[in-house]
């Protein structure tokens, strides 16, 4: 039964993951296509850090 606990949290972590990471390319693209060049700027490294943190959390689950 543990066992089983542990393997849903996984599962249920990935996929929290793979949301956050579809609301961030999504974010990513609103600005690029609605923002201002200054507030691009500010924002889109935000996002891609963001992006690339989620992104290690990933890689560590399937580890």
């Amino acid at each position: 039964m543990n066992m089983f606990n542990e393997d849903w949290t996984q599962v249920s972590q990935r996929h929290d993951l793979m949301i956050e990471m579809g609301t961030l390319e999504m974010a990513l693209e609103r600005v690029g296509l609605q923002s201002r060049e200054a507030e691009r700027e500010r924002l889109v490294p935000q996002i891609k850090e963001r992006l690339q943190n989620v992104s290690d959390k990933l890689e560590r689950l399937a580890a």
